[in-house]
């Protein structure tokens, strides 16, 4: 039944390994704030600073040191976190979900995860956060659907919440382009001292940051076949229809894997503060889930 997952999910093992995953995607993200600093916040402030004293040559230089050090450093460094953090939830989803392990999916030693589960513990000492991970919603229901439902669940989350941030990163790479642009449009008198001032210094940024925005919209486009695979599957399964619920649970797996490495970061503000809304809409979802198939099957 559904209340073996909910068992599994809480036992310690395995929330270390939520822990471990979590903090690791806090050590990225911290990462990507320094690059956003460096890349978009030091150019602003270069900016404002030339409307005093002519630093222009100085704006060119550093506008284009930092884009080859993000290109060649910095974004290879959050790679690497984002795909330790992938592979230890991977094997969460296939330890908690009884899901058949991928075997080209590397397993992250036990000595690393007790690491950073450790480190996570000076955030939240007794993991509160990171229990009852999945819906309660599921206990009454047979394990291979209430696997389909936790891995809907999982994906739909996401592609809710990347939908959202789409929107504020397309604000935030407009507003600094056009401070940073206005600016240099003010200093200079020639087309020549405006490029290097104006429009080389946002190169940077606009690589970072349509970087940003084309690969979060890939990931709501994969997010988004994701639940239509899921849905479709659902459909099936109210339908009463034969399914190889393993096989399907791993076709699905291997595509959440992959997005979750390919997927921008996100903030943990922005996360934090759409939480609540989501996983309310996540329950309520589940629940209907649940209920459909209660009355199907009574």
């Amino acid at each position: 039944m559904g209340e073996d997952i909910l068992n599994l999910e809480n036992k310690p093992e395995n929330i270390e390994l939520l822990a471990a995953q979590k903090q690791l995607y806090i050590i990225a993200k911290r990462v990507f704030a320094v690059q956003i600093f460096f890349t978009a916040i030091v150019v602003v402030l270069l900016s404002i600073i030339n409307q005093f004293t002519d630093i222009g040559k100085l704006i060119s230089i550093y506008s284009i040191v930092i884009a080859f050090v993000d290109l060649l450093l910095i974004k290879d460094l959050i790679k690497n976190y984002k795909e330790k953090a992938a592979r230890i939830q991977e094997q969460f989803d296939t330890t908690v979900l009884s899901i058949t392990k991928n075997s080209l999916i590397e397993i992250v030693n036990p000595e690393y995860i007790f690491r950073y589960a450790k480190k996570h513990k000076r955030i939240d000492l007794f993991y509160s956060k990171l229990k009852d991970w999945y819906s309660t919603s599921i206990k009454d229901i047979d394990s291979p659907i209430a696997k389909i439902i936790c891995q809907r669940s999982n994906f739909v989350y996401d592609f809710t919440l990347r939908k959202n941030y789409n929107l504020i990163l397309s604000i935030i790479i407009g507003f600094l382009s056009l401070v940073i642009v206005s600016l240099a449009a003010i200093k200079e008198s020639n087309i020549a001292d405006f490029f290097l001032t104006g429009l080389l210094p946002i190169l940077p940024i606009f690589m970072l940051f349509i970087n940003l925005v084309k690969e979060n919209s890939s990931s709501i486009r994969n997010l988004d076949k994701l639940k239509q695979v899921a849905d479709d599957c659902w459909t099936r399964v109210l339908g009463n229809e034969q399914l190889d619920v393993d096989a399907i649970g791993r076709r699905l797996q291997d595509s959440i894997y992959q997005n979750r490495i390919n997927s921008p970061l996100i903030f943990e503000w922005f996360y934090n503060f759409k939480r609540k809304q989501l996983e309310e809409e996540m329950y309520y979802s589940v629940d209907r889930l649940v209920n459909d198939y209660k009355a199907t099957n009574a």
